[in-house]
């Protein structure tokens, strides 16, 4: 806990320390993805999303500024996502989902207000109709990004339960896809 990020150089076999934050709690990256372009994003604890250009070193932070609804909606990232058509999508720990433009920079949010069944985001995998599987706290939603429609599983729906464990999911390459909860697997082909 607290340790930042380790980057790992193959050729002289030594670790490079990166910094989050110097705020012990909030120098921990919950996760990571590397986008199509190279660039890495990390989920942190308290400072957002940070974004890392590998070639140059170069950090940028998003983070939520109050009052304004086109920034990132909860500062604690549980889960990035890169759909297809290289979309970002954050998962937060009690802010919903936030789609980021990275051309604009802008996000916009998702909430148990806009359908979703809770806003402690788990994990995020895309089916093969574009559709984005959320699992939460409490139940797993399917978002439809083009008419933001959402529909929502619970347990009497055949889920293991309602409360999915933190990044536990996973699309295999015949399309299943697979949330690990806190009673087991839910397992499904949409």
């Amino acid at each position: 806990w607290g340790g930042g990020i380790n980057k790992f150089d193959y050729s002289t076999k030594k670790f490079t320390h990166i910094a989050i934050d110097e705020a012990f709690m909030k120098n921990v990256g919950w996760c990571m993805t590397k986008d199509k372009e190279g660039i890495l994003w990390v989920g942190t604890n308290g400072r957002g999303l940070m974004r890392i250009n590998p070639r140059t070193g170069e950090k940028k932070y998003y983070e939520n500024e109050r009052g304004n609804p086109k920034s990132l909606s909860n500062n604690v990232v549980m889960f990035v996502f890169e759909s297809s058509d290289g979309m970002l999508w954050i998962g937060t720990g009690g802010g919903g989902i936030n789609k980021f433009n990275r051309k604009t920079e802008v996000f916009t949010s998702y909430s148990k207000k806009d359908g979703l069944p809770n806003d402690m985001i788990q994990g995020i995998v895309e089916d093969a109709q574009k559709n984005l599987w959320v699992s939460t706290a409490n139940g797993l939603a399917k978002f439809k990004p083009s008419t933001n429609e959402v529909i929502n599983y619970f347990e009497e729906n055949g889920l293991q339960g309602n409360s999915f464990n933190e990044r536990s999911c996973y699309i295999s390459n015949d399309g299943k896809i697979y949330f690990g909860g806190s009673k087991g697997l839910t397992s499904f082909t949409p």
